[in-house]
C-alpha cells in the first residue's frame, strides 16, 4: 500500500508503458519498446515505484524455488 507523506504525487501519463514493466522485466519486449521503457522510467517517479516493486516481486519468485 502506498503512502502519501505530504508529498504531491504525480501520475503517469503513459499508462501503456507502465503496463510493459513486467514483461520488460522477463526480456519480453522488443529492443525499441525496452529503450522507451528505459528513457521513461528514468523520468517516472510513479514508474520507478512500480518496477521496484516487479523487482521485488520477481527476486521473491526466484528465491522461493525449490
Amino acid at each position: 500500500m502506498r503512502k502519501n507523506l505530504g508529498m504531491k504525487k504525480m501520475h503517469c501519463k503513459k499508462n501503456d508503458l507502465r503496463d510493459h514493466i513486467p514483461f520488460y522485466l522477463y526480456e519480453s519486449v522488443t529492443e525499441e519498446e525496452a529503450e522507451e521503457i528505459e528513457r521513461h522510467v528514468v523520468e517516472c517517479e510513479e514508474c520507478q515505484e512500480d518496477m521496484a516493486l516487479w523487482l521485488t516481486l520477481l527476486e521473491q519468485k526466484q528465491t522461493a524455488r525449490p
